[in-house]
């Protein structure tokens, strides 16, 4: 059972902007940020994490004592009620147990963008000058890989995003950060046991699977898996190490399988969250129905779609089972093959025996015996249509009237809100 991160909150008066030389300062954030003290002439440490980049340094006269600085110590403001706020925070990984979170210090953003998509990584992109970010924020920017670090957004103060910072570049004088969300870590870790399901819970094979990796040395990044129950759905799979699973393919591939489930990580709580059969609510009618019209949408656009791939009536694909003979099969829907005529699509999975892959053949073919309708709206967050009104599987009531007169209920399958230098807020949508 995973445990939550140890979460370190630094509050009171803002952190200092100097470094050495000069005398040690308990207060300042020297490069690597390492969680233990050391106090001035009496050289004692408190269980941490070993020192990384921190060169010894002496104390006026006698004895030599090797400096670091917990980082605990970092004061900055309470948290904004209002508006945006990006936090740059430190992950410290423990040989056991969930890592130590560390707020190192606010980032002054003059845009950014963050998205929410079913059964994805949430993702952040954001730009700052780099003359506002502050000597701690550098110290970590400039080695991420031994000092990684987490991006945490927080809209009128309450966290909407969490998860490692990937990657940043500079272009005249701005740096451009991006991220991804707290499901992302699964993307870093393998399956490196054998693990054999047997009509087993589909949600209790995720839980074993990240819990086999948070139980290793180092491997725990604060994913709470307590909260996970049963889908009463029973399936079976079998992962083999030497077939170099990664984790996160997987787990996404057995979501998607027919009667599979959605996966997220709560940015806030960091639990991981599954929903069979779907994440959402349909709130395109009744009283506090969501309702994208005139008033909010900005933008036409529709895109409609009979591709190769966009519909199907057959889904044929192969497993890795060899035995008697190569694993393959087929799963069709008639009434598309007598309306539309019989077309294919086709993939690979990582499974080996029969049934499931035929779910997984269903779970292809079920998206696509209709044909791609989709509005792209952008929109306004208008006072009567909250962003918390609506989410990423929920579905919304959608009425353009124009020309072609699209109406109807769309379940959202991505959302992202920009915000620019001032806060205004837009609001792109993706449907299912």
């Amino acid at each position: 059972m995973s445990r939550s991160p140890v979460f370190r909150r630094p509050t009171g008066r803002p952190a200092p902007r100097r470094f050495f030389p000069g005398p040690p300062d308990p207060t300042a954030v020297l490069p690597g940020s390492i969680p233990s003290i050391s106090t001035v002439g009496v050289p004692s440490v408190q269980t941490g994490v070993a020192p990384t980049s921190i060169a010894s340094l002496s104390t006026v006269g006698t004895p030599t004592v090797k400096i670091t600085v917990d980082l605990s110590t970092l004061r900055r403001p309470p948290r904004r009620s209002e508006g945006y706020e990006l936090v740059c925070v430190a992950r410290i990984p423990q040989p056991s147990g969930p890592p130590t979170l560390v707020e190192i210090d606010a980032i002054a953003c003059d845009g950014l963008s963050w998205t929410d998509e079913l059964s994805r990584p949430q993702a952040l992109q954001a730009r700052a000058p780099i003359s506002t970010l502050t000597d701690a924020v550098v110290s970590r920017l400039l080695d991420l890989r031994r000092n990684p670090c987490e991006f945490h957004l927080y809209r009128e103060g309450e966290r909407v995003f969490a998860g490692p910072l990937l990657t940043w570049d500079t272009k005249d004088g701005t740096m451009i950060f991006n991220a991804v969300g707290l499901l992302g870590y699964l993307r870093y870790w393998t399956i490196d046991t054998d693990q054999v399901f047997v009509q087993v819970d589909q949600f209790t094979i995720v839980k074993t699977l990240v819990d086999s990796w948070q139980n290793s040395s180092y491997g725990n990044y604060g994913l709470v898996t307590a909260i996970v129950g049963v889908s009463l759905v029973l399936t079976d799979a079998t992962y083999k190490r030497n077939e170099n699973h990664n984790m996160g393919q997987r787990i996404e591939e057995l979501g998607k399988r027919d009667a599979g489930f959605d996966i997220s990580v709560d940015p806030t709580t960091r639990q991981l969250q599954l929903w069979c059969p779907r994440q959402g609510t349909d709130r395109s009618t009744g009283p506090g129905a969501v309702v994208f019209d005139g008033l909010s949408i900005t933008s036409t656009d529709i895109a409609s779609s009979v591709a190769p791939g966009d519909v199907a009536s057959d889904a044929a694909g192969s497993g890795t089972g060899t035995e008697p003979e190569p694993l393959w099969g087929i799963a069709f829907d008639a009434d598309v093959r007598a309306t539309f005529g019989r077309s294919a699509v086709t993939a690979s999975f990582e499974v080996s025996d029969s049934l499931t892959l035929l779910a997984h053949l269903q779970g292809l073919l079920a998206p696509r015996t209709e044909a791609l309708l989709v509005p792209g709206p952008r929109l306004r967050v208008p006072p009567d249509v909250p962003l918390s009104a609506y989410g990423v599987g929920d579905t919304v009531a959608y009425s353009l009237h124009d020309r072609l007169g699209v109406e109807g209920a769309f379940r959202i399958r991505k959302r992202t809100v920009s915000v620019a230098a001032g806060g205004t807020e837009t609001v792109t949508v993706e449907f299912a």
